[in-house]
């Protein structure tokens, strides 16, 4: 439940013109590796893509943690193309 209210908020600030840094990025992440949220934290890498923030070692971790396949081929390509 508290993703859900967490991702209420991000989208809230969003539509409001603030724009999240990347220790809510992180924040955001991380909740989605303990849900196993693969789509949600890939959306969030979008978002952090278009807003030119860039990641750190605990954005790297929290990807590894929601699915290590997928999300290690996503992150290379995030590094290599960014």
């Amino acid at each position: 439940m508290q993703l859900d209210d967490a991702w209420e908020i991000f989208k809230e600030m969003r539509a409001l013109g603030v724009k999240p840094d990347l220790f809510t990025f992180n924040i955001l992440i991380n909740a989605c590796a303990h849900r196993k949220s693969l789509s949600s934290a890939f959306e969030l890498i979008d978002v952090m893509r278009e807003e030119g923030i860039a990641a750190d070692i605990v954005t790297y971790n929290s990807l590894i943690k929601v699915g290590n396949g997928p999300v290690l081929s996503y992150v290379f390509w995030w590094n290599c193309d960014g």
